[in-house]
């Protein structure tokens, strides 16, 4: 059984681990996405300090133990600023926990909708298809390219009901 909290300062090294060892995965797969830049010096330690004082950081458990992490943000400066929807970013899992990101996704929305907002919205690097079939096949619907820095992303939306 898996339980979504909201994780606390002193849980600072969980959500790093998960992402190192998601890197990892990442390389070992041959998957283009956060290993193609040095992603923990863009968003370091500092940054999801702020987050997490912020309860902007949701964890996926299990007895206990973090399994998953994502930003669930109230905005963000990729997408033109609109209150009725939730941000995701940076989500997560311990690789041993194969198949549990779809859970996760589910639970964010489930938050949303009790929060009253409209959608989810998030964004995924362009050209990596594997994370884009798994989006879409969730429903989330892509809503136009950008360009941030060397990053180009793909901007996916999921109205909730």
């Amino acid at each position: 059984m898996y339980t979504f909290e909201f994780l606390k300062e002193h849980e600072l090294s969980n959500v790093i681990n998960i992402i190192s060892q998601r890197i990892q995965w990442m390389d070992e797969k041959g998957m283009k996405q956060w290993n193609q830049g040095d992603y923990l010096s863009f968003y370091s330690s500092d940054y999801f300090l702020k987050h997490l004082q912020k309860q902007e950081i949701l964890g996926m458990k299990e007895d206990g133990q973090i399994i998953g992490i994502v930003g669930f943000f109230h905005d963000d400066e990729r997408w033109d600023h609109d209150d009725a929807y939730m941000y995701l970013h940076h989500l997560a899992t311990l690789p041993s926990y194969h198949g549990v990101g779809a859970l996760f996704v589910k639970a964010c929305e489930d938050i949303a909708k009790q929060m009253g907002k409209r959608g989810i919205r998030l964004d995924c690097q362009k050209g990596n298809d594997a994370i884009h079939r798994f989006y879409d096949d969730m429903g989330y619907i892509s809503k136009g390219e950008f360009t941030s820095g060397e990053y180009i992303g793909i901007r996916k939306e999921k109205l909730l009901r």
